[in-house]
Order: structure tokens, then sequence, then C-alpha cells
């Protein structure tokens, strides 16, 4: 990508396959009922390479999947310390033609993987003759959707602990798979389809056999992964070429959390977690979207974030407290202790027993209306709670709940309260702390005490907010 006018040529935008470049692409490992990423490596010129048979950068990459995943298998590899044992035997693997080869077969094999993949035409395993397999080009024509090769072709290679099998696709493609530890029998038969809805519905069947029927049904799932990508629309225009590989990565993390979502929806883990109409994956997307825009780096909740340039601006002694506050699971109890008292702001045990014990936070308007309507004038003036200013009026709502008199001005017609809000600021919980009446819990005396800056309401809000998120 790069910059320049409409149709230059500069800025290109890749959709989806096919079309994509090797830049970016994942070779990957998922389960296939879950979207669980068991292996994946990044294709470039400097992975491994080993030697005949894998010299071809699928091949290498079935070897280098292989090599990670059986340190994962219990009991078989016990010399493979610290790694956590997910597998109970080796799993079986489903690959694509850029996977194949005969030699990938027999290492599997020797291993104990079980793993089929397609076969492309110029790998099919040597002493078997042409006329024997299916190696003529697909045709391209509406004909061939008409099945052309009714029996499967089976060829059979046996070694010491293990069977390689050649199939044919069967019955549209000119395509072979080869596997090892996959299939104990492979035989023609037909399967039912439907296509299409209501009145247009219409039943037909397909000549298969159980090689294409595994192959079909377990490699399925990484087409999805590959749909719900694309539905994250995580993307942007950018001259930086490596930013366009961690959004994909990006993407691949949502969609593995949303599967996990499904999972943990299902009540199979806690039946206390079970939902029965779980959200879609587009509703699921937007929440963690503004999830991640409201996110502030300086709480330091994941790896990275100290290294942020908001956390490295800030000074040693914020940088420790902040620091301190994210390095604990309940960093919410650091936060209070490390402000203290006289730091100017107030605690979150001040906060709670000022929600618990009084009527004054008004989270809506249906909250804020009975004080709006129980507001009353008196002949006595008295400092109002917000400001310190001389007012006539009283909130009878708070003053009811909290035995003590809330002088406060309301939009006055005249005198040193005209048109002043004070009424509004007392009720809303992000003021807390700045009022003239809060001025004790912060320490400070009448004449200490001063009408609280932009930069201070500001960053008062921030800390009711984080309040507000807190649940003891």
């Amino acid at each position: 990508m790069g910059f320049g006018e409409a149709q230059s040529g500069n800025l290109t935008r890749i959709k989806n396959k096919p079309g994509v470049s090797k830049g970016g692409q994942l070779a990957i490992v998922s389960a296939t009922n879950r979207i669980r990423p068991y292996w994946y490596q990044h294709r470039h010129k400097l992975n491994d390479t080993y030697g005949p048979g894998f010299k071809a950068q699928g091949q290498a990459e079935v070897r280098s999947c292989i090599d990670v995943l059986k340190l994962h298998v219990q009991g078989k590899y016990v010399e493979s310390h610290g790694y956590k044992k997910i597998f109970i035997q080796p799993p079986h693997l489903t690959f694509d033609n850029h996977f194949s080869g005969e030699e990938v077969c027999k290492y599997a094999g020797q291993e104990g993987f079980g793993l089929l993949t397609t076969c492309r035409r110029d790998r099919i395993p040597k002493g078997i003759k042409s006329e024997h397999v299916n190696k003529q080009k697909t045709d391209a024509s509406k004909r061939c959707k008409v099945a052309r090769f009714v029996q499967p072709v089976i060829a059979v290679k046996s070694e010491q602990s293990y069977d390689i099998v050649l199939t044919s696709f069967q019955s549209t493609s000119s395509c072979n798979i080869i596997s090892v530890n996959s299939l104990d029998s492979n035989k023609n038969f037909v399967e039912a389809r439907a296509s299409g809805r209501g009145n247009n519905k219409r039943f037909y069947v397909i000549e298969q056999n159980a090689a294409r029927l595994l192959y079909l049904k377990t490699y399925s799932r990484i087409d999805s992964i590959d749909h719900l990508i694309k539905n994250c629309k995580v993307g942007y225009c950018c001259w930086k070429y490596w930013h366009s590989p961690v959004n994909h990565a990006k993407s691949l993390a949502a969609v593995t959390a949303y599967d996990m979502y499904l999972e943990v929806c299902e009540g199979k883990l806690d039946t206390a977690w079970k939902v029965d109409h779980p959200c879609d994956f587009f509703t699921f997307r937007d929440i963690l979207s503004q999830q991640m825009c409201k996110y502030d780096p300086k709480n330091q909740n994941y790896p990275g974030d100290e290294r942020m340039r908001v956390v490295t601006q800030l000074s040693k002694k914020q940088r420790g407290e902040v620091v301190q506050a994210g390095t604990n699971g309940n960093n919410h109890e650091l936060v209070s202790s490390a402000r203290g008292d006289g730091s100017g702001r107030v605690t979150f045990e001040q906060f709670k027993h000022e929600k618990q014990n009084s009527t004054r936070f008004c989270y809506d308007l249906t909250k804020y209306e009975p004080h709006l309507h129980k507001l009353t004038s008196s002949k006595s003036s008295a400092k109002c709670v917000v400001c310190g200013v001389q007012a006539y009026k009283r909130c009878v709502e708070c003053q009811g709940a909290g035995g003590r008199v809330i002088p406060i001005h309301c939009y006055d017609k005249k005198g040193a309260g005209k048109d002043k809000n004070c009424h509004i600021l007392w009720h809303s919980p992000e003021r807390f702390g700045l009022c003239f009446a809060d001025r004790s819990l912060v320490e400070k005396k009448s004449g200490q005490w001063t009408e609280p800056t932009p930069g201070e309401v500001r960053s008062n809000r921030k800390l009711i907010k984080e309040y507000k998120k807190r649940r003891r």
C-alpha cells in the first residue's frame, strides 16, 4: 500500500481469496468442531527446511507442525517437559494440495499421526502409472458437474507400521487424495444433498467415497475461519506493510474468542453460564471494538502496555503507581491505597459509602426527577454544597436521606447564584469529591477549597468511572 490518487495503482486492498499473495499468509491447524488454533506459522523464506522431500514450502510446514504437536501428546513423548499435554494420542490432520507428498505421509506415519491431504497431480507417488490415476486437467466447462469418475481409484502402499492410501477425489475433479493412518476402508456410495429453499428446494445425490467425505467434513473449518476473519472488517489504509498481518492476527483472536464464548454459553463447562440465545458474531464483534476503544493503556492490564507512549511519558512516580495497580488482579484496592489521604481525590470506600447511604447520585433522569420536584426555597441563606456561595434553595430529597441541610443553586434568577447549575452537578457522580461540601473527604479546609479546573474535572470523571466498574 502507498500514497497516491485514485486509480493510480499504488493503493490496493485484498478482499478475499483468490488473488491473495504470499505476504501475510498463515499455515494454521485448528480443531474440526471448534475454532481452536493448535499451531500456526507465518509463511516466509526464513522458515526451516528439512532436505529431500521437504524442500517445498508446504511440505516443510507439515513437518514443522508435526514436530510441535507431538510434544503435546500424552505419554508418547515423555521428554517434552514443560509442554501442556492436550492430546490423548497423535491427532489426525487434514491439509490441501500445498502440503501433499509421499515423504510427508511417511513422516506422519512414523510419528503415529493421521494425515489426509489432496495430492497434486505432480506429486503422485512414484511407481504408479498415470493411466491408473486421475491425472488429467479438470474441465472448466459446465460438463464438469456431471460425474466422470464413477469408481474410486484406490492404491495402497504398506510400510512396517502404517499404510499409505491413494484415492481419487471423485466425482467431478481429477484430483487425488493421499492419506496415512486415516482410513480403515474405502468404497463408493452416494450422499444426499439439498439446494435452494421453499418451492425451489431440490434434492439430489452425489457420488462419494470415505476419503473424500472425511476431507470435506474436516477441511471446511479453515474456510469458516477465513469467512469470519473477513467479517471482522478490521482494516484501514496505511503505507506501513506490517499493519496488515497485525490486523489479521487481531481478527483471528476475535474469531477464536467468539467460539470460546459460544462454548461457555452451552453450559457444559458450568450450568450457571448457560445462555439459551447467545449473541451473533456481529454483535460480539461490535462489543469488543467498543471495549477496545475505551481501554486506557495506563491501566497496564495487558502485556506490552508498559511500552506504550502514553505510559512512558508519565513521571516515575506516576508510572510506579500505575505499575503497582496493574500487576495485581485486585488492582482496585492498590489504586485506592496508593492515593491515600491528603491526595485531593476521594477513595473507593468513600464513593461506596456515599452511594449506599444517600440518594445523591442520579444515574438517569428517573432518579433525578424526585430531587427536582422536592426543591424548596428558604428565607435564610447558607453556603451552596457545590460552589460555596450563599444559596436560598434546599434539596429536600437529599436532606431527608442524609439528615443534613443541602443548600444549593438551581438556575437562580438573581443574586450570586444567578444561572448556576449546581443542582445538576451535585447529583452527578462524576463531581463527587470536587464539590464544596466534599472538601472534608479530601482533607481540605474551607479556605483551601477552590473551584475545580477543567483538567481536574476530567481526571475525576475517569476516577469515578473506574469506581463504577468495581464489584465487592
